[in-house]
């Protein structure tokens, strides 16, 4: 059974999204760097994964974004590679950690795994 928010609810939602919006929330971290968060990212070797058709691989590519290798398949699990979070990208909270790598230098990708959105 869905449970439809009521009125009240639905206004302190709005109004938490507002001040989150307006006060920059949740704040960032102290050591930011050209507004990423100041810790390092390791860039993967792209020309290696463009190339890999037998070793198995995991690549972390940021929140749960994977591209997984596995027998010559290449799996990408929630690809986020936006600046926000949203619908829309003059909404929503902006991307914490720099992307390792962009979307076009992924490989070939057989198939997209969603298991959820942030819409």
């Amino acid at each position: 059974m869905t449970r439809r928010i009521s009125s009240p609810d639905r206004r302190i939602w709005i109004l938490w999204f507002y001040e989150r919006w307006r006060d920059d929330l949740p704040p960032p971290p102290s050591q930011y760097v050209d507004g990423y968060a100041g810790f390092p990212v390791d860039r993967p070797n792209v020309a290696w994964l463009r190339a890999n058709r037998t070793q198995p691989a995991v690549t972390w590519i940021g929140h749960a974004t994977l591209l997984v290798q596995l027998g010559g398949i290449n799996v990408l699990t929630d690809p986020h590679f936006s600046e926000r979070t949203f619908a829309v990208q003059w909404a929503g909270p902006k991307r914490r950690v720099p992307l390792p790598m962009q979307l076009s230098e992924l490989p070939h990708i057989d198939l997209v795994l969603i298991s959820h959105n942030h819409y």
